[in-house]
């Protein structure tokens, strides 16, 4: 579009009108960009929740190498009270008899080792420290359970074999069977079991 302006002679001459950016173009831009910084936060949420799933799979992975190392070396499994949380503790404590199953528990990680009773991190390899549980990547508790046939441990699936268990994200193992509650049900969707990854 062009407009008349006055030149140094005192005539009429047109000139270009310069363009702004009008506030719908504006808008619009400032749209996009939260729509693409809104994709890239719900992308790496993503990220980091298949990262925490991973690590946690790893742990429950290299700890039932650890049971399989242990049943080689002594013929049998550890046997735990799998109602307790103390069960994983009842664990650590048989397997650190047996110097490669005592390697492979340091090798989990400062993120997931033993804590002492004032919540303090401690080395497995030296013992310092009483074992009061390992942990997922959440902060949760673990669970071992030597076995469970005929699901005499609500909060465990059955399974004829050793295993390890997180309650995942949200902290609740929940409950199978016929007596548990839809919420109960619902609160073993998240559950990580070592058996899943043989």
């Amino acid at each position: 579009m062009k407009c008349l302006a006055y030149n140094s002679s005192g005539r009429y001459r047109p000139t270009a009108v310069a363009h702004g950016v009008t506030i719908i173009e504006m808008l619009l831009v400032l749209a996009i960009i939260g729509l693409m910084t809104g994709l890239l936060l719900g992308g790496a949420r993503k990220m980091k929740d298949t990262a925490r799933d991973r690590r946690t799979r790893s742990i429950l992975t290299t700890l039932s190498g650890i049971a399989t190392e242990y049943e080689a070396q002594t013929s049998s499994t550890v046997s735990s009270n799998p109602n307790s949380e103390k069960s994983i503790v009842d664990f650590v404590a048989a397997v650190r008899q047996i110097p490669i199953a005592n390697q492979m528990l340091s090798n989990l990680g400062k993120d997931v080792v033993v804590r002492n009773g004032s919540g303090t991190i401690t080395s497995i390899v030296d013992g310092s420290g009483t074992i009061t549980s390992i942990v997922d990547v959440w902060g949760n508790p673990l669970r071992y359970a030597q076995f469970n046939n005929n699901g005499e441990i609500a909060e465990l699936p059955n399974y004829n074999r050793p295993f390890f268990a997180s309650a995942g994200p949200d902290g609740q193992f929940g409950k199978f069977g016929q007596s548990a509650t839809p919420e109960e049900e619902r609160q073993t969707e998240d559950n990580l079991y070592s058996y899943e990854l043989d």
